[in-house]
């Protein structure tokens, strides 16, 4: 590669960048933002990783769009204090993982309740 490819590419990925951490986080149809470390994976997301396309997808959508298509659902698991403990993946992990490629801090979450999820 030559250095004046290898230094556009660079000037290209350091836009990018700035455009992710200065970009508005919008709710767009969800809940609430939610610090994307209080989020748990359950097991057997971890045992299947989403393909990279989906990843890519949801990538591309966010750096085009300044947002994600729809927010990830999660469940509120509670203490014995009826407060919320910590909240579990349902759907949307393809757009988690590209939220922690990014580095984002927080991410928009739409609350599922635990009795509308249909287990097969």
């Amino acid at each position: 590669m030559r250095f004046k490819d290898y230094k556009a590419m660079l000037h290209k990925e350091e836009r990018m960048l700035n455009r992710i951490h200065t970009m508005d986080m919008s709710l767009n149809g969800g809940d609430e933002l939610v610090d994307i470390y209080d989020i748990t994976i359950p097991e057997n997301f971890k045992l299947t990783k989403p393909k990279r396309k989906k990843i890519y997808r949801a990538f591309n959508y966010f750096i085009r769009n300044g947002f994600f298509d729809k927010p990830i659902s999660v469940i509120i698991e509670s203490n014995e204090n009826g407060k919320a403990n910590r909240f579990v993946l349902v759907d949307g992990y393809s757009r988690y993982v590209a939220a922690r490629w990014m580095y984002m801090r927080f991410i928009p979450v739409k609350y599922i309740d635990i009795n509308d999820v249909i287990i097969k």
